[in-house]
Order: structure tokens, then C-alpha cells, then sequence
């Protein structure tokens, strides 16, 4: 059990981070198979490895960098010989206009309305404003679970035993208060003090109504109905907080509800451990973000870097949860459960609104360059993967040079290039042009999980990299000095 005193010793230092090669490897898509099936072919390839540890400023260089975690594992798409190219998208917070999104209007007004006045009948079901989110598709699969051998194949989302200790119903709400507030530190925005002090520095609601001609501020729009912002003339009670990511029965209970009516899981097929596993397992350390002296910084801001969870709660029961991930220079979304009973809400798309408010405020409070919301992987020929590019302006990291383009600007290059590696810039990389006219019929054949040639883009080529640099590479533990030996791959 984490608090701000167990951390307190370590805070103001980087943890060493430690990364167990686990190897290239393939694996079946769930972006191209059928709806409600999963091809047999081996056609998803990708580079990863095991972290057991990681910094948040070495995370956040990797997906700088096209990589991505799911829980300790990190992987980084091979976009040149992967069936569906999976890149980099991120939304700049601060240039961020939802008020401008007319449907987003609707969606924030008909929340705002329920928790303030009780109005759940304005369902608009049938409109379909809201779609499931996930950030990391629940149904991809990843191979090198095992991080030494790097070639067992997991599903993330399917676990293979049964856990019989947990309960669908979930455990009663006295226990439930109990497990949330365990973390009362790692924002105050939880904690009685946090409300008490965040209320007394901002005017009561009715005050903000008041004012028709003010600008739109979605932040605030956001915040409107929470409960320390509503007081006892709301309807329900509407909390967000932020505690640390780690497995309850009441987060657990409402991901296998959420898996089970979303996404068709069988009754049993989830277990706490494979829940530990895919959303609460996380390398970050946790590390005292710096906030500028003297800077008035909002209560329900996080202190520190690390692997969270954002709890929405009406009338003190779970109704969603986000897993993020906080890092020194975006918000990282992971991955978003909500309960099926609220799918009238469109709670996928007001979750997004809120980590690209989260991302925008800790900018505005003096994080310098943490005003982006990264949100996975952005797949331009998987449509239930596009909505991402919805939400504007976006840009998409391309995979070989690292480098940022508005998704604007590369739509048309997707359009006509769906597999294979294509520069952005326009460019012709020749390297792989055999190989993007071949990508199609290579994949999920006899061998291929060896080393591609060339390399995935992004990667250097194994023999390229010095004898001696491998030979001094180091790592401080605490006092002391371990020299790492490395070991060339036979594949390579």
C-alpha cells in the first residue's frame, strides 16, 4: 500500500530503469479479423521487451519513440511488415476546441443535466453519440509474456483460469470507501481537506451559470457538476479521483461487467490476475512532479508521475475508470471501463474530454510541455480505430524518422498506402520499397518471426551498434555499480 510517506525518501529521484529484451515476434490480429472472430494467421509483428522497472522520463522518450506498454510489457509495432500499421497519435490539449464539436456539446450539457437535475431519461440512445474506447484495442494480442524466451504468445484480455474469490456483485460500500481512500496523497483532490480547500477557492455553480457571456472553458465545463462544485442542490453526488492504479474487487467487478456486455466475454473468462496483469501492473516509478514555487496549483492535480487510475463516482458507487498513465510530458491514455448501464452517457468520449482537460491544466499549473494527451495507437485501416483522429488538432509520429505530422496533412498518404512503410514527408525510402510491395504475401509465413532486413522502421540495424559501446554499458542500484554483459541474438 502506497502513500506519499513511502514514497517520500525516493520522490525527488529517477528510478533505475530496467528493460529484458523479449524479442521480434508475431502474433493474430484483432484490428482485420471478422467482427467476434480472430484470424488464425500470424500476421501482427512487433518488437518487445519486459520492464520491471521503468522512469517516467524514459517512458515518456519511448513513446516519443512509437513504443507502448501493456502493464510491464513494451512493444513497438514493426509498421513495415505488421498487417494493420499501428502509429503514434497525440492531441495538442492546449489548441484543443470541443466547444466547436456540436455533438461533444450535447454529450457534456445531457451529463451535466442528469447530475444536476436527475434527468437520466434524456438517454438519446438511438442517436449513437458514443462509441466504446479503448486506447489499447481489448482484443490485441502480444507475444513475450515470457520476457527470456520472448516467443510464448498471451491475450491480454483472456485469461485462461477462473478466479473464484471474486464476485460480480463486488464488495460493500463500507470496504469500497476504505480501498479508494487509501491514497489520499497522491492528489489532494480526494481528501476532505483537498474539497475543502478547492471549494473555498472557487465560486459555487449557480454563480458560473450566471455569467452567459463568459468564454467556454471545457476544463471548467467539466468540473461544473462534480459534487464539491454541485453541493446539495445536485441530483447525485459526481466525483472524479484519481488514486493510484491497483486491482479492488470494485474495479475488477466492473471491468468483467464491462468485458461481458461490450465486448462479449463469457461469464468466468475474466480473473483478478489477468485484470492485474493488462490494467493495473505498471513499471513507473513514482516520482514528485515540480510544480513552480509560489504557483496557485488546483487541488485535484496529481503530485507525482506514475500509472493512475481516474475513478467516476455517482453516489459513491464506481460507474467508470480511466488508466492513465501521468508522465513529464503528456497524459497517456491506456485504456477506459465504464459501466454498461451508463452507455446512454457516452462516457468513452467525456472521458477523453477529461484527460485532455487533465493535460491542459497541469500545463496551464507549470508543467511545462505536458499539455498533450497521447492516446495509443491510431490505425488508419482499422475504422473502429479512427475515431481517435476525431478529436483535433492531431498529430501522428512517423515510425522511422520520430517525427511529428498533423494527421490532417498525412490522411491522403494513408488513404492510398494502407500497408507497408511510407514517409510522411512524402519521401521514398528505398529500403523498403520491395519490401512494401511484398508485405502482404510475407506475412504469416514459415520464419517470420526472424529479424527482419531491413529492420523495422525506427530500429537500427544489431550489427551496427559498437562491441565496445555494448561492452560499457552500466546502471547504478542504489551504491552500487552492475556491468551488464550483452548477448547478440543467434537471429541476428
Amino acid at each position: 500500500m502506497s502513500s506519499e510517506a513511502d514514497v517520500q525518501g525516493d520522490e525527488s529521484r529517477e528510478i533505475p530503469t530496467l528493460l529484458e529484451p523479449a524479442g521480434y515476434g508475431s502474433s493474430s490480429c484483432g484490428y482485420c479479423s471478422p467482427p467476434g472472430e480472430r484470424s488464425s494467421s500470424s500476421t501482427s509483428k512487433s518488437y518487445g521487451m519486459i520492464a520491471p522497472q521503468m522512469s517516467p522520463r524514459v517512458y515518456q522518450q519511448l513513446i516519443d519513440r512509437g513504443w507502448r506498454r501493456s502493464g510491464d510489457y513494451v512493444y513497438h509495432p514493426d509498421n513495415a511488415n505488421t498487417c494493420c500499421p499501428q502509429l503514434t497519435i497525440r492531441l495538442d490539449a492546449m489548441a484543443f476546441k470541443p466547444e466547436k464539436d456540436r455533438k461533444l456539446r450535447q454529450i457534456l450539457n445531457r451529463w451535466k443535466r442528469f447530475v444536476m437535475e436527475g434527468n437520466e431519461k434524456e438517454k438519446e440512445t438511438e442517436e449513437k453519440v458514443g462509441l466504446p474506447r479503448s486506447t489499447v484495442g481489448a482484443t490485441r494480442a502480444f507475444g513475450g509474456e515470457d520476457g527470456k524466451k520472448g516467443r510464448e504468445k498471451i491475450e491480454i484480455d483472456e485469461p485462461k483460469e477462473a478466479d473464484p474469490t471474486t464476485s460480480a456483485s463486488g464488495p460493500t460500500e463500507n470496504s469500497s470507501q476504505k480501498r479508494i481512500r487509501e491514497y489520499p496523497d497522491l492528489t489532494s483532490g480526494p481528501t476532505i481537506e483537498g474539497r475543502k480547500r478547492q471549494k473555498g477557492n472557487q465560486k459555487p455553480n449557480n454563480q458560473n451559470n450566471k455569467n452567459k457571456n463568459k468564454p467556454f472553458d471545457f476544463p471548467e465545463e467539466l468540473h461544473a457538476p462534480e459534487w464539491i462544485n454541485g453541493g446539495p442542490a445536485a441530483a447525485h453526488q459526481f466525483e472524479i479521483r484519481l488514486v493510484k492504479a491497483e486491482a479492488t474487487p470494485e474495479t475488477f467487478a466492473l471491468y468483467d461487467k464491462y468485458q461481458q456486455a461490450v465486448h462479449g466475454d463469457k461469464p468466468g473468462k475474466n480473473t483478478m490476475s489477468s485484470f492485474k496483469r493488462f490494467l493495473c501492473k505498471n513499471p513507473l516509478g513514482w516520482q514528485k512532479m515540480k510544480y513552480p514555487e509560489g504557483q496557485d496549483v488546483p487541488a485535484h492535480l496529481p503530485t507525482h508521475y506514475g500509472g493512475y487510475h481516474q475513478l467516476w463516482m455517482v453516489d459513491d458507487k464506481l460507474v467508470a475508470f480511466s488508466v492513465i498513465d501521468i508522465l513529464p510530458g503528456c497524459v497517456s491514455s491506456v485504456y477506459f471501463v465504464w459501466d454498461p448501464d451508463y452507455a446512454w452517457a457516452s462516457l468513452g468520449k467525456l472521458s477523453a474530454l477529461r484527460e485532455a482537460a487533465l493535460a491542459r491544466e497541469m500545463q496551464q499549473a507549470g508543467i511545462d510541455g505536458a499539455g498533450w494527451l497521447y492516446m495509443g495507437f491510431y490505425i488508419h485501416s482499422c475504422q473502429k480505430m479512427r475515431y481517435k483522429g476525431e478529436y483535433s488538432p492531431s498529430q501522428l509520429l512517423d515510425p522511422g524518422t520520430n517525427t511529428w505530422h498533423a494527421l490532417e496533412n498525412v490522411k491522403g498518404l494513408l488513404d492510398s498506402h494502407p500497408t507497408g512503410y511510407h514517409p510522411f514527408d512524402g519521401s521514398v525510402n528505398e529500403a523498403y520499397v520491395s519490401r512494401n510491395s511484398s508485405t502482404t504475401s510475407s506475412v504469416g509465413t514459415k520464419g517470420s518471426d526472424a529479424w527482419p532486413k531491413p529492420p523495422p522502421p525506427g530500429f537500427r540495424e544489431p550489427q551496427t551498434v559498437s562491441k565496445e559501446t555494448l561492452r560499457n554499458l552500466a546502471v547504478f542500484l542504489g551504491d552500487q555499480l552492475v556491468l551488464l554483459k550483452s548477448r547478440r541474438s543467434e537471429r541476428t
